[in-house]
């Protein structure tokens, strides 16, 4: 991953997105695009950009085939895009829902180490083959396979762990997105992402917010939502007739909200990315009253900030508050306050609690703001 550059010069920002970071991963020979970034996340700061829009649909084979634009006025420094890719074994990984990607299980305690193992699915035979291994983890990046035990989970980056053998899943039912009224998430890396259409019509970015976006992701299945995205942000859209919805979050179906048919263009289609349990799942200890869980880092010094089992929103997140939750947590002070769910998506269902420290109380729960 990195801040994308074609012969030295870097690509502008501005209307970067997902199908954008998919042309250049497989450009690049990967699967296709994890995360993309703006604002110059890998510290360029070269102004000399190439492309101000890339404007992808995904499909293109190099960057430059894209139906880009030349900066016609200045792209400001700071503003490099940048990608994360998937590589295959981690792609073909996620498609298998036996598999969990970014989790390792027992971690610290396997029963035999293995290098110079090729592949997740390798991993997993020796596992089969040994009669004391339950569970293995492999990473991705030391091609390291654990042989384990039990299956105790800690988030670990470019991991993969799974059970001894997979049982094959019976076949999910084919939604007829094409019928009226069915709801389906389309051009996303996986069952739980998409642009939204609605009868096979694209569901429109006007009005959209989380409250829409909850509708959906319940009426297919999923717990809530973890992402609203616009811009058509899964690649272009089938317009330019779209779905306008307005909803309340309560309703039971997308349907059943406020809605009227406008044209727009094909980059203002409505996203969303929803919570399958799989992202941020907590320990049940970390629900406790008045408990402070750091989820997401490398390890228990980091990560986004839980209270009481729920995310903590970053409006107003400053150094003070990020200080008394280290010091509660028994570290001696903070080293960043971090942002924008640095560590990891989190579920909507953020903590209707705010804080306010001044960076001298013993526990955050003495920082609680109440007017």
């Amino acid at each position: 991953m990195g801040d994308v550059k074609i012969g030295g010069r870097p690509v502008c920002d501005h209307h970067w997105g997902l199908p954008d970071g998919h042309v250049v991963c497989r450009e690049l020979g990967f699967a296709k695009a994890k995360k993309v970034f703006e604002k110059s996340k890998f510290g360029t700061g070269n102004t000399n950009y190439i492309i101000r829009d890339a404007y992808c649909n995904g499909t293109e084979k190099r960057l430059l085939d894209c139906g880009q634009k030349a900066p016609k006025k200045t792209c400001p420094g700071g503003r490099a895009a940048g990608v994360q890719c998937y590589t295959m074994d981690y792609f073909n990984i996620l498609n298998n829902s036996c598999y969990e990607g970014d989790v390792a299980y027992n971690l610290g305690k396997s029963n035999a180490d293995i290098q110079n193992i090729d592949s997740a699915n390798a991993c997993q035979k020796l596992c089969q083959d040994c009669t004391t291994c339950n569970y293995f983890t492999y990473q991705l990046t030391s091609k390291t396979c654990s042989l384990l035990s039990g299956k105790k989970e800690t988030v670990a980056r470019d991991t993969v762990s799974g059970p001894k053998s997979c049982k094959n899943p019976s076949a999910s039912p084919v939604r007829a997105c094409n019928s009226a009224g069915v709801v389906c998430l389309l051009q996303g890396g996986s069952p739980d992402e998409g642009n939204v259409y609605v009868g096979g019509r694209p569901v429109s970015q006007v009005t959209w917010d989380v409250q829409n976006a909850r509708v959906v992701c319940r009426e297919l299945g999923y717990v809530d939502v973890l992402e609203i995205y616009r811009s058509s942000h899964f690649g272009k859209v089938a317009g330019p007739e779209m779905i306008k919805y307005s909803c309340y979050g309560t309703e039971t179906s997308l349907t059943h909200c406020s809605s009227s048919i406008g044209r727009y263009s094909d980059y203002e289609g409505a996203g969303v990315k929803c919570h399958n349990n799989t992202a941020a799942l907590l320990p049940q200890a970390c629900h406790a009253p008045n408990k402070i869980c750091l989820w997401g880092g490398a390890g228990d010094h980091e990560g986004n900030v839980y209270f009481q089992g729920k995310p903590i929103c970053d409006d107003g997140w400053n150094s003070a508050n990020a200080h008394i939750v280290c010091t509660s947590l028994g570290f001696q002070e903070a080293l960043q306050a971090t942002t924008g769910s640095e560590f990891g998506m989190v579920p909507y269902d953020f903590s209707d609690i705010d804080f306010d420290c001044h960076g001298d109380e013993e526990h955050l729960k003495n920082c609680i703001f109440s007017e």
